[in-house]
């Protein structure tokens, strides 16, 4: 456990000291980011590549040593099962046999000998492929595969494309998809051939397509990263649409508004739950009402059969959460008025820019585009490690570790 404590402490080092790199490079112009960051690649992959042949060797020793090794000799996953594809039970037409090939493709990617590294993160792939198609219901009709995810770089990660993309880029993602789907495809064929084989055969033929491979999977890096340079060269690039370029004491003041417009929505949702549980639960729902001087309140709305003497106890308690609240009410109402002739003064100004737009479509893009900006926040990393020109693979591979541990998204069961 000392070795993989290190190893642990190792990449965590690494990590933090490329996200502070990242985060001193934020306000730099793109070309002296991407310059930056090229050099600074150079001095840090050889130590993240120092690190992976790390867990690649901890890898294997897991399998072999400690309770593992000393109990069964080996924890690998192919010496346990009693079936082999296209062997008893699974020797059906390949497209029955799914879900046993899915669960070969994923044990393989941590228990096969005889894999590279580079070829065990495509095995990653193949096996989520493996799993959408394998785990369908069978009573539905066949889902349409969104065509417009591609598989990117680091391995896992997906980008959609779009239809309005140049040319001579769509030309380079169709080469890197065709020939990513080449490569997956022979190691799925080989594995599936080689299944039913010794463990000796299977581990010799595996090398020897690992050999074979090497030298396309390194082109398809660098086929990725200039993919990467010509989609940051893009007037619009992926992620959450711009913002009106409001001034920020008003972008702050719109945001606020948002916020405390909100909170009071919260503080009736909880109120109004305790009411309704306490006199008629499911009976009665609510409406927004806008008073003659567009005062906001809340009316009742009836929906099943509820005693008199429980409607009167509901009126009440709604009218006393509506007087309560009626202060806080006013001051967001006039604050709303002031955010619109602000806008509206903005909007005058900016007529260029933002064309003929009206004062409440620049509001609702405004907080469309703030709301959009919250839900990218988690895949920030994600993003940077996906789309940032300038960074090695490994690097890559090192922040997209980080950005799926901050997701924090439920492990695949491989159940239907």
């Amino acid at each position: 456990m000392t070795r993989l404590e290190s190893y642990r402490t190792k990449r965590s080092a690494l990590q933090i000291e490329l996200q502070k790199k990242l985060d001193s490079l934020k306000e730099a112009a793109p070309s002296d980011r991407i310059q930056q960051l090229e050099i600074f690649a150079r001095e840090q992959t050889p130590r993240i590549a120092e690190l992976e042949t790390t867990a690649e060797q901890l890898r294997s020793d897991l399998l072999r040593g400690g309770l593992v090794g000393l109990f069964s000799g080996t924890g690998d996953w192919n010496q346990t099962r009693s079936w082999k594809l296209g062997e008893g039970p699974p020797a059906m037409p390949r497209e029955k046999t799914l879900v046993f090939e899915f669960l070969v493709m994923r044990a393989a990617a941590f228990y096969q000998e005889g894999l590279s590294p580079a070829q065990r993160r495509l095995l990653r792939e193949i096996a989520m492929e493996l799993q959408v198609e394998a785990f369908k219901p069978a009573d539905k009709e066949k889902e349409k595969v969104d065509e417009t995810l591609l598989y990117f770089s680091p391995e896992t990660s997906r980008i959609r494309i779009t239809d309005d993309l140049p040319a001579d880029l769509s030309a380079k993602i169709t080469v890197y998809q065709t020939e990513k789907n080449r490569l997956k495809t022979e190691l799925r064929d080989t594995l599936y051939r080689y299944d039913n084989e010794t463990a000796y055969k299977r581990v010799q033929a595996l090398k020897l397509l690992a050999d074979n491979q090497a030298a396309s999977i390194a082109a398809l890096d660098i086929l990725a990263d200039d993919i990467r340079l010509a989609l940051a060269a893009l007037p619009k690039q992926p992620g959450p649409a711009a913002a009106p370029a409001f001034p920020p004491d008003l972008a702050i003041r719109v945001s606020a508004y948002h916020k405390e417009k909100l909170a009071i929505q919260k503080v009736f949702q909880s109120k109004l739950e305790e009411i309704r549980q306490r006199y008629a639960p499911n009976a009665y729902g609510l409406s927004k009402k806008s008073t003659v001087d567009d005062k906001q309140t809340y009316e009742l709305v009836v929906n099943g059969k509820v005693p008199d003497e429980n409607m009167q106890q509901i009126r009440d308690a709604i009218s006393d959460l509506n007087k309560e609240n009626a202060h806080r009410f006013s001051v967001l109402n006039e604050e709303k008025e002031a955010i619109r002739s602000e806008v509206a003064r903005f909007a005058a100004n900016h007529r260029e820019s933002d064309g003929e737009k009206s004062v409440q479509t620049l509001i609702r893009n405004f907080l469309n585009s703030m709301r959009e900006e919250e839900a990218w926040l988690p895949y920030q990393d994600y993003r940077t490690a996906v789309y940032q020109p300038g960074l090695s693979p490994e690097q890559r591979r090192l922040l997209f570790e980080i950005a799926l541990e901050k997701l924090a998204l439920p492990l695949p069961d491989g159940e239907p």
